[in-house]
């Protein structure tokens, strides 16, 4: 069965589904299997979002220029800030590459080489047997809390490993970096690995509704495709591309930001 409606880019009535029709709650708890089945809704959660535009698509059966405000109404409004959720959520499903640090704080010990066994100050016969297998001996680094950190970008993906070293080691901080250079320039851009996941679900202009979403008029998609279904990742085979997906959603022209 062919599930999929044409649309244009501005909001327009969705065009009739050749074939027979499933009756909108089979519709509805068929793609809902699909978005459970998914892992990455679960990971990212984008789950609630899917299962918002499923809704507006099968049991609502609205308009086309109405999908994108009856999903908004089943999300609803922030508790607290009493704004509605669907922009950030939409917008949280942004395709990007999250690098290392870039939302969580960085931290790390100093991977620089260690030249002397670490024991302990003033340390207990105890002490200095258990430093033995401490990870400053055993990988002999220094370990210090770090504070200097050298992005390393890998040459098939583009993503970024950090090699983090402490104040007293800048120098090979600045060894490594250099050491590096090269490399770095001619990585690709990285391959995303957040958001996507509905353009793998549903069929839109998604470059335009994640523009609306964010404020961005000029975002661009990733070189590597809007969808996180056309995203390698590295040492496993690709997902599937031909996933069936519902029908497409049209992009908003202007919606009132106090209005669903």
């Amino acid at each position: 069965m062919n599930t999929t409606r044409h649309l244009e880019p501005a909001p327009a009535a969705p065009t009739t589904l050749p074939g027979p029709q499933r009756p909108p709650a089979e519709a509805l708890a068929m793609y809902t299997q699909k978005i459970y089945a998914d892992p990455r809704t679960e990971r990212s959660g984008a789950r609630e979002l899917l299962l918002a535009f499923a809704y507006a698509l099968t049991v609502a059966d609205v308009p086309a220029s109405a999908i994108i405000k009856t999903a908004s109404k089943a999300l609803g409004r922030h508790p607290k800030t009493g704004r509605w959720r669907i922009k950030p959520l939409i917008a949280a499903d942004l395709p990007r590459y999250a690098a290392p640090g870039s939302e969580t704080y960085i931290t790390g010990r100093c991977k620089a080489p260690r030249h002397r066994p670490y024991v302990p100050r003033d340390a207990s016969a105890q002490q200095r047997h258990r430093a033995q297998s401490d990870d400053r001996n055993t990988e002999r680094v220094c370990g210090t809390s770090a504070t200097l950190h050298v992005t390393e970008r890998d040459p098939a993906t583009g993503w970024h490993t950090l090699h983090s070293y402490c104040t007293r080691h800048r120098a090979e901080a600045q060894r490594v970096e250099h050491q590096l250079a090269q490399q770095n320039a001619a990585a690709p851009e990285p391959v995303p690995n957040r958001g996507g996941l509905l353009p793998a679900h549903f069929k839109a202009d998604w470059q335009q509704v994640y523009r609306w979403a964010t404020a961005s008029p000029r975002w661009t998609p990733p070189s590597w495709g809007i969808s996180a279904d056309e995203w390698p990742t590295p040492g496993q085979t690709p997902p599937p591309i031909a996933r069936q997906r519902l029908r497409l959603i049209p992009a908003p022209t202007s919606v009132d930001p106090d209005t669903p």
